[in-house]
């Protein structure tokens, strides 16, 4: 599930109905996509970036299953691949 974006959502006070509107889709649609049963596409996370331009895209795309969240854990995963 992509957690961070389905809070960041809500605490944006806009309804998962209108968001969904937004992104040019139903809110059935969006649900399945925020429960990751069916995927995002690249230019749905390009519009989800521009809605939420102050979030590092690993932010808000990261899943419950990813262990790397942010830049800096990419970052840093790759530091210690490097050594």
């Amino acid at each position: 599930m992509y957690r961070n974006l389905a809070n960041l959502i809500t605490q944006k006070g806009t309804p998962f109905k209108d968001f969904a509107a937004l992104m040019g889709f139903n809110e059935k649609t969006l649900r399945n996509k925020i429960s990751q049963l069916t995927e995002f596409n690249f230019s749905e996370v390009k519009k989800i970036k521009t809605v939420f331009p102050e979030y590092d895209l690993f932010y808000l795309m990261a899943s419950d299953e990813d262990t790397l969240k942010t830049t800096e854990d990419y970052a840093d995963a790759l530091e210690v691949q490097a050594s």
